[in-house]
Protein backbone atom coordinates (compact mmCIF):
# COMPACT_ATOMS: atom_id res chain seq x y z
CA UNK A 1 0.00 0.00 0.00
CA UNK A 2 3.12 1.99 0.96
CA UNK A 3 4.24 2.01 -2.71
CA UNK A 4 1.58 2.37 -4.35
CA UNK A 5 0.99 5.63 -2.54
CA UNK A 6 5.05 6.66 -3.30
CA UNK A 7 4.39 5.52 -7.05
CA UNK A 8 1.45 7.98 -7.23
CA UNK A 9 3.28 11.16 -5.54
CA UNK A 10 6.18 10.13 -7.81
CA UNK A 11 3.62 10.77 -11.10
CA UNK A 12 2.16 13.85 -10.15
CA UNK A 13 5.37 15.33 -9.03
CA UNK A 14 6.55 14.91 -12.44
CA UNK A 15 3.23 16.17 -14.53
CA UNK A 16 3.53 19.29 -12.22
CA UNK A 17 7.39 19.63 -13.18
CA UNK A 18 6.51 18.97 -17.18
CA UNK A 19 3.47 21.75 -16.81
CA UNK A 20 6.33 23.52 -15.18
CA UNK A 21 8.71 23.45 -17.89
CA UNK A 22 6.67 24.11 -20.47
CA UNK A 23 5.15 27.50 -19.03
CA UNK A 24 8.63 28.46 -18.72
CA UNK A 25 8.97 27.59 -22.35
CA UNK A 26 5.85 29.39 -23.44
CA UNK A 27 6.88 32.76 -21.67
CA UNK A 28 10.49 32.20 -23.32
CA UNK A 29 9.36 31.74 -27.24
CA UNK A 30 6.53 35.00 -26.07
CA UNK A 31 9.48 36.98 -24.97
CA UNK A 32 11.29 36.35 -28.53
CA UNK A 33 8.39 36.59 -30.42
CA UNK A 34 6.98 39.92 -28.82
CA UNK A 35 9.77 41.15 -27.15
CA UNK A 36 9.12 44.24 -24.22
CA UNK A 37 9.86 47.50 -25.35
CA UNK A 38 11.29 50.13 -23.44
CA UNK A 39 9.79 53.59 -22.77
CA UNK A 40 10.22 57.15 -21.56
CA UNK A 41 8.47 59.67 -20.47
CA UNK A 42 7.60 62.80 -22.20
CA UNK A 43 8.70 65.85 -20.27
CA UNK A 44 7.96 69.30 -21.31
CA UNK A 45 10.85 71.40 -21.55
CA UNK A 46 12.05 75.37 -22.96
CA UNK A 47 15.12 75.51 -25.07
CA UNK A 48 16.95 78.59 -24.79
CA UNK A 49 19.57 79.87 -26.78
CA UNK A 50 21.50 82.35 -25.55
CA UNK A 51 24.82 84.24 -24.89
CA UNK A 52 27.01 85.81 -22.50
CA UNK A 53 26.97 89.71 -22.33
CA UNK A 54 28.75 92.30 -19.88
CA UNK A 55 27.53 95.93 -20.20
CA UNK A 56 26.05 98.92 -18.25
CA UNK A 57 22.36 100.03 -17.47
CA UNK A 58 21.48 104.06 -18.50
CA UNK A 59 18.71 105.80 -17.48
CA UNK A 60 17.18 109.31 -17.57
CA UNK A 61 18.45 110.65 -14.19
CA UNK A 62 18.75 113.05 -12.40
CA UNK A 63 20.84 114.04 -9.28
CA UNK A 64 18.69 115.70 -6.16
CA UNK A 65 20.68 117.83 -4.01
CA UNK A 66 20.94 120.22 -0.96
CA UNK A 67 22.90 123.26 -0.20
CA UNK A 68 22.55 122.27 3.58
CA UNK A 69 25.39 119.40 4.65
CA UNK A 70 22.73 117.05 6.28
CA UNK A 71 19.54 115.10 4.95
CA UNK A 72 17.23 112.76 6.20
CA UNK A 73 15.22 110.74 3.53
CA UNK A 74 12.14 109.83 4.15
CA UNK A 75 10.59 108.75 0.50
CA UNK A 76 10.98 104.75 -0.26
CA UNK A 77 13.30 103.86 -3.04
CA UNK A 78 11.52 103.05 -6.17
CA UNK A 79 8.48 105.20 -5.08
CA UNK A 80 6.47 106.93 -7.68
CA UNK A 81 6.24 110.47 -6.76
CA UNK A 82 5.00 113.54 -7.86
CA UNK A 83 6.23 117.26 -7.97
CA UNK A 84 6.54 119.57 -4.95
CA UNK A 85 5.95 115.45 -3.22
CA UNK A 86 8.13 116.15 0.32
CA UNK A 87 11.03 113.32 0.15
CA UNK A 88 12.95 114.29 3.01
CA UNK A 89 14.29 117.34 5.68
CA UNK A 90 17.72 118.89 5.02
CA UNK A 91 19.16 120.26 8.68
CA UNK A 92 21.98 122.65 9.09
CA UNK A 93 23.83 120.44 11.44
CA UNK A 94 23.86 117.22 12.93
CA UNK A 95 22.76 118.51 16.06
CA UNK A 96 19.43 119.59 14.11
CA UNK A 97 18.83 116.42 12.33
CA UNK A 98 19.38 114.19 16.21
CA UNK A 99 16.62 116.97 17.33
CA UNK A 100 14.48 115.64 14.50
CA UNK A 101 14.67 112.47 15.16
CA UNK A 102 14.26 112.81 18.85
CA UNK A 103 10.94 114.59 18.02
CA UNK A 104 9.97 111.79 16.27
CA UNK A 105 10.42 109.59 18.89
CA UNK A 106 8.98 111.91 21.03
CA UNK A 107 5.62 112.12 19.40
CA UNK A 108 5.21 108.36 18.94
CA UNK A 109 6.08 107.18 22.50
CA UNK A 110 3.41 109.98 23.65
CA UNK A 111 0.66 109.01 21.37
CA UNK A 112 1.38 105.15 22.04
CA UNK A 113 1.51 105.72 26.13
CA UNK A 114 -1.90 107.76 25.56
CA UNK A 115 -3.44 105.11 23.74
CA UNK A 116 -2.26 102.59 26.08
CA UNK A 117 -3.20 104.93 29.14
CA UNK A 118 -6.79 104.89 27.62
CA UNK A 119 -7.15 101.21 26.93
CA UNK A 120 -6.09 100.58 30.77
CA UNK A 121 -8.96 103.08 31.91
CA UNK A 122 -11.32 101.89 29.49
CA UNK A 123 -13.71 98.58 30.04
CA UNK A 124 -12.01 97.04 26.78
CA UNK A 125 -11.97 93.22 26.74
CA UNK A 126 -9.31 90.96 27.29
CA UNK A 127 -10.33 89.46 24.02
CA UNK A 128 -10.13 92.54 21.75
CA UNK A 129 -6.71 93.48 23.65
CA UNK A 130 -5.80 90.10 22.54
CA UNK A 131 -6.93 90.54 18.93
CA UNK A 132 -4.56 94.16 18.87
CA UNK A 133 -1.72 92.98 20.71
CA UNK A 134 -1.49 89.81 18.11
CA UNK A 135 -1.82 92.54 15.02
CA UNK A 136 0.86 94.33 17.06
CA UNK A 137 3.14 91.49 16.66
CA UNK A 138 1.84 90.61 13.04
CA UNK A 139 3.13 94.49 12.15
CA UNK A 140 6.29 94.21 14.12
CA UNK A 141 7.60 91.41 12.21
CA UNK A 142 6.56 92.58 8.63
CA UNK A 143 8.59 95.52 9.47
CA UNK A 144 11.32 93.38 10.09
CA UNK A 145 11.34 91.33 7.13
CA UNK A 146 11.02 94.00 4.41
CA UNK A 147 13.69 96.16 6.09
CA UNK A 148 10.78 98.87 6.86
CA UNK A 149 12.96 101.03 9.52
CA UNK A 150 10.86 103.65 9.08
CA UNK A 151 7.77 101.72 10.30
CA UNK A 152 10.09 99.87 12.61
CA UNK A 153 10.68 101.74 15.64
CA UNK A 154 6.34 102.69 15.44
CA UNK A 155 5.70 99.21 15.72
CA UNK A 156 7.83 98.42 18.76
CA UNK A 157 6.51 101.12 20.82
CA UNK A 158 3.18 99.81 19.38
CA UNK A 159 3.43 96.89 20.70
CA UNK A 160 5.47 97.59 23.97
CA UNK A 161 2.41 99.79 24.74
CA UNK A 162 0.01 97.05 24.33
CA UNK A 163 2.21 94.67 26.54
CA UNK A 164 2.68 96.61 29.18
CA UNK A 165 -1.14 98.32 29.09
CA UNK A 166 -2.12 96.43 32.19
CA UNK A 167 0.69 98.35 34.63
CA UNK A 168 0.09 101.39 32.48
CA UNK A 169 3.35 102.25 30.27
CA UNK A 170 3.27 105.97 31.67
CA UNK A 171 1.58 108.27 34.05
CA UNK A 172 -0.47 110.80 33.14
CA UNK A 173 2.73 113.18 34.89
CA UNK A 174 5.13 111.64 32.75
CA UNK A 175 3.07 111.91 29.64
CA UNK A 176 2.95 115.48 30.67
CA UNK A 177 6.55 115.83 30.79
CA UNK A 178 7.44 113.94 27.53
CA UNK A 179 5.02 116.98 25.74
CA UNK A 180 7.00 119.86 27.32
CA UNK A 181 10.11 118.24 25.85
CA UNK A 182 8.58 118.13 22.69
CA UNK A 183 7.19 121.45 22.61
CA UNK A 184 10.80 122.61 23.89
CA UNK A 185 12.53 121.15 20.36
CA UNK A 186 10.07 122.01 18.47
CA UNK A 187 10.81 125.91 19.09
CA UNK A 188 14.14 125.11 18.56
CA UNK A 189 13.98 123.42 15.45
CA UNK A 190 12.63 126.60 13.57
CA UNK A 191 14.96 127.47 10.76
CA UNK A 192 17.09 124.71 11.56
CA UNK A 193 15.58 122.28 9.13
CA UNK A 194 13.41 122.55 5.46
CA UNK A 195 11.67 120.19 3.40
CA UNK A 196 12.90 118.24 0.28
CA UNK A 197 10.86 118.22 -2.33
CA UNK A 198 10.47 116.29 -5.56
CA UNK A 199 11.28 119.13 -8.61
CA UNK A 200 9.60 116.72 -11.13
CA UNK A 201 7.63 114.00 -11.12
CA UNK A 202 9.27 110.69 -11.67
CA UNK A 203 11.01 107.52 -9.70
CA UNK A 204 12.79 108.59 -6.87
CA UNK A 205 15.42 106.70 -5.11
CA UNK A 206 18.25 107.24 -2.60
CA UNK A 207 20.73 104.92 -4.39
CA UNK A 208 23.68 106.84 -6.33
CA UNK A 209 26.61 105.04 -7.44
CA UNK A 210 28.27 108.14 -9.16
CA UNK A 211 27.06 106.76 -12.76
CA UNK A 212 23.95 109.46 -13.11
CA UNK A 213 25.63 111.46 -15.75
CA UNK A 214 25.54 109.15 -18.02
CA UNK A 215 22.29 109.76 -19.93
CA UNK A 216 20.63 108.08 -22.88
CA UNK A 217 22.03 111.04 -25.60
CA UNK A 218 25.61 109.56 -24.29
CA UNK A 219 25.03 106.41 -26.17
CA UNK A 220 24.77 107.57 -29.52
CA UNK A 221 26.66 106.66 -32.22
CA UNK A 222 28.15 103.83 -29.68
CA UNK A 223 31.11 101.83 -30.20
CA UNK A 224 33.13 99.11 -29.11
CA UNK A 225 36.15 101.90 -27.76
CA UNK A 226 33.25 104.17 -26.28
CA UNK A 227 31.15 101.44 -24.34
CA UNK A 228 34.63 100.56 -23.09
CA UNK A 229 35.41 103.70 -21.71
CA UNK A 230 32.29 104.10 -20.08
CA UNK A 231 32.15 100.67 -18.22
CA UNK A 232 36.04 101.55 -17.08
CA UNK A 233 35.19 104.47 -15.37
CA UNK A 234 35.21 105.16 -11.69
CA UNK A 235 32.65 108.28 -11.07
CA UNK A 236 32.27 109.66 -7.02
CA UNK A 237 29.41 110.40 -5.53
CA UNK A 238 28.56 114.45 -4.40
CA UNK A 239 28.21 113.95 -0.69
CA UNK A 240 25.83 117.30 -1.51
CA UNK A 241 22.97 114.39 -3.35
CA UNK A 242 20.84 112.50 -1.26
CA UNK A 243 18.63 110.62 -4.60
CA UNK A 244 18.08 110.95 -7.52
CA UNK A 245 14.71 111.16 -9.59
CA UNK A 246 13.97 108.87 -12.67
CA UNK A 247 12.13 111.20 -15.36
CA UNK A 248 11.45 108.15 -17.90
CA UNK A 249 10.50 104.65 -17.57
CA UNK A 250 12.28 103.62 -20.89
CA UNK A 251 15.86 102.53 -20.00
CA UNK A 252 18.76 101.19 -21.77
CA UNK A 253 21.31 98.46 -21.35
CA UNK A 254 24.63 99.04 -23.65
CA UNK A 255 26.99 95.94 -23.81
CA UNK A 256 29.28 93.98 -25.37
CA UNK A 257 28.71 90.59 -27.13
CA UNK A 258 30.92 88.40 -29.52
CA UNK A 259 30.25 89.39 -32.96
CA UNK A 260 30.16 85.28 -33.50
CA UNK A 261 27.58 85.70 -30.78
CA UNK A 262 25.33 88.35 -32.60
CA UNK A 263 23.92 86.07 -34.99
CA UNK A 264 20.20 86.31 -34.89
CA UNK A 265 20.10 89.73 -33.20
CA UNK A 266 18.85 92.43 -35.81
CA UNK A 267 18.09 96.07 -35.42
CA UNK A 268 14.54 96.86 -34.50
CA UNK A 269 14.19 92.84 -33.61
CA UNK A 270 13.63 91.68 -29.59
CA UNK A 271 15.58 89.28 -27.39
CA UNK A 272 14.91 88.29 -23.78
CA UNK A 273 17.67 89.60 -21.15
CA UNK A 274 17.97 87.04 -18.49
CA UNK A 275 17.74 89.14 -15.21
CA UNK A 276 16.95 86.51 -12.99
CA UNK A 277 20.03 86.99 -10.51
CA UNK A 278 18.13 89.86 -9.61
CA UNK A 279 14.65 89.07 -9.16
CA UNK A 280 13.63 91.00 -12.46
CA UNK A 281 13.41 88.00 -14.12
CA UNK A 282 13.28 88.23 -18.34
CA UNK A 283 12.87 91.15 -19.58
CA UNK A 284 12.00 91.38 -23.90
CA UNK A 285 14.33 94.10 -24.99
CA UNK A 286 14.15 95.90 -28.27
CA UNK A 287 17.11 96.48 -29.76
CA UNK A 288 17.95 99.81 -30.94
CA UNK A 289 21.52 99.94 -32.21
CA UNK A 290 24.20 97.36 -33.23
CA UNK A 291 27.85 98.68 -34.03
CA UNK A 292 30.85 97.87 -36.26
CA UNK A 293 32.82 95.33 -35.21
CA UNK A 294 36.49 95.77 -33.26
CA UNK A 295 38.67 92.90 -32.44
CA UNK A 296 36.13 90.76 -32.71
CA UNK A 297 33.50 92.23 -30.34
CA UNK A 298 30.09 94.30 -30.93
CA UNK A 299 28.81 97.10 -28.91
CA UNK A 300 24.75 96.19 -28.96
CA UNK A 301 22.51 98.92 -27.61
CA UNK A 302 19.09 97.08 -26.13
CA UNK A 303 16.06 99.34 -24.56
CA UNK A 304 13.28 98.39 -22.59
CA UNK A 305 10.41 99.85 -20.70
CA UNK A 306 9.64 97.48 -17.93
CA UNK A 307 11.04 95.82 -14.39
CA UNK A 308 12.65 99.71 -14.21
CA UNK A 309 11.98 99.22 -10.21
CA UNK A 310 13.52 96.09 -10.15
CA UNK A 311 17.12 97.12 -11.76
CA UNK A 312 17.60 100.74 -9.87
CA UNK A 313 20.21 98.52 -7.73
CA UNK A 314 21.94 97.50 -11.38
CA UNK A 315 24.38 99.25 -13.25
CA UNK A 316 26.86 97.00 -14.13
CA UNK A 317 26.05 93.45 -14.85
CA UNK A 318 26.68 90.62 -16.66
CA UNK A 319 24.17 88.33 -18.18
CA UNK A 320 22.86 86.18 -20.80
CA UNK A 321 21.11 87.28 -23.59
CA UNK A 322 18.07 85.19 -24.90
CA UNK A 323 18.50 85.37 -28.55
CA UNK A 324 15.36 82.76 -29.02
CA UNK A 325 13.68 80.56 -27.43
CA UNK A 326 11.02 77.29 -28.04
CA UNK A 327 8.74 75.49 -25.70
CA UNK A 328 7.79 72.00 -26.52
CA UNK A 329 8.17 67.82 -25.47
CA UNK A 330 11.71 66.02 -24.82
CA UNK A 331 12.36 62.87 -26.09
CA UNK A 332 15.50 60.73 -26.56
CA UNK A 333 17.12 61.10 -30.31
CA UNK A 334 15.65 57.88 -30.75
CA UNK A 335 12.35 58.15 -30.09
CA UNK A 336 12.02 59.94 -33.07
CA UNK A 337 10.97 58.25 -36.11
CA UNK A 338 10.73 59.04 -39.87
CA UNK A 339 7.75 57.79 -41.97
CA UNK A 340 9.47 59.00 -45.53
CA UNK A 341 6.67 61.64 -47.24
CA UNK A 342 4.64 61.45 -43.80
CA UNK A 343 7.06 63.37 -41.75
CA UNK A 344 8.28 62.29 -38.45
CA UNK A 345 5.96 60.04 -35.85
CA UNK A 346 6.48 58.41 -32.49
CA UNK A 347 5.15 55.46 -31.20
CA UNK A 348 2.92 56.02 -27.52
CA UNK A 349 2.50 53.37 -25.88
CA UNK A 350 -1.49 53.31 -24.29
CA UNK A 351 -0.98 50.36 -22.00
CA UNK A 352 -2.72 48.09 -24.36
CA UNK A 353 -1.17 48.96 -27.48
CA UNK A 354 1.30 51.36 -29.11
CA UNK A 355 -0.39 54.50 -30.95
CA UNK A 356 1.39 56.12 -33.89
CA UNK A 357 1.11 60.10 -33.26
CA UNK A 358 3.01 62.74 -35.80
CA UNK A 359 5.03 65.34 -34.80
CA UNK A 360 6.75 68.35 -35.36
CA UNK A 361 10.53 68.25 -34.93
CA UNK A 362 11.31 72.01 -32.80
CA UNK A 363 14.97 71.40 -32.48
CA UNK A 364 17.81 68.92 -31.71
CA UNK A 365 21.08 68.08 -30.32
CA UNK A 366 23.52 65.22 -30.09
CA UNK A 367 21.37 62.92 -28.02
CA UNK A 368 17.89 64.88 -27.66
CA UNK A 369 15.11 66.42 -29.66
CA UNK A 370 12.22 69.18 -28.69
CA UNK A 371 9.01 68.13 -30.63
CA UNK A 372 5.42 69.39 -30.40
CA UNK A 373 2.41 67.29 -31.28
CA UNK A 374 2.12 65.09 -28.17
CA UNK A 375 1.49 66.05 -24.43
CA UNK A 376 4.20 66.05 -22.18
CA UNK A 377 3.57 62.73 -19.34
CA UNK A 378 2.38 60.34 -21.93
CA UNK A 379 5.03 57.14 -22.32
CA UNK A 380 7.07 57.02 -25.82
CA UNK A 381 8.05 53.55 -26.55
CA UNK A 382 12.15 53.69 -27.69
CA UNK A 383 12.61 51.43 -30.69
Amino acid sequence: MEEKHSEILWKVTLVLLIIALLGYGGIYINSILNPQRQTVVATAYTYQDSVESTGILVRSESLLSDQRPYSLVTAESGKRVAAGEVLGIGYESAADMERHRRMEALQQEIALAMQALSGAESKESTAERAEETSSAVLSLSGAVATHDTANLRYCALRLRSLVFENGILLTREEIAGLKSELSRLEAEEEGGSHELVSPASGIFTPLLDGCESISPAVLENLSVKSLKTLMAGHPSVDKRCYGKLITDYKWYYAALLQSSDCAGIRRGGTVELDLSAWRAGLCTMTVETISAESEGVRAVLFSCDTALRETLELRTASCPVVRSSVTGVQLPREALLSGGSSGSYVLVDTGVSERRESVTLLHEESDWVLVEGIEAGVNVVLP
